[in-house]
């Protein structure tokens, strides 16, 4: 390893860079489980609190990650989304067709 390399991930962007909408840039794609701040940024809510509010009823509830706390999937809250549009739910397994 290079002198000042390091192999930690990339710092969380503060919540300046989240609301300038550089956060997704930041991180270079959308993590599969999510803390409350980047679920708020990934559906562009305006705030955390506001996000919380929607959750349970726009937006899913959260896993209880053991030692981590509350964190959210990403592809449930794409189906939450996707319900709330109207949009059917692809398709993802061939089992699910057969």
């Amino acid at each position: 390893m290079k002198a000042g390399k390091s192999n930690a991930c990339p710092a969380v962007p503060s919540p300046r860079d989240r609301d300038s909408g550089t956060m997704r840039s930041k991180l270079g794609r959308w993590p599969r489980l999510m803390r409350a701040e980047t679920a708020a940024a990934y559906v562009d809510e305006k705030s955390v609190e506001t996000f919380r509010r929607g959750v349970g009823t726009i937006y899913p509830l959260p896993e209880k990650v053991p030692g981590k706390g509350d964190r959210w999937v990403k592809d449930a809250i794409d189906q939450a989304i996707d319900r709330l549009s109207g949009r059917v739910e692809a398709i993802r397994d061939a089992a699910d067709i057969l």
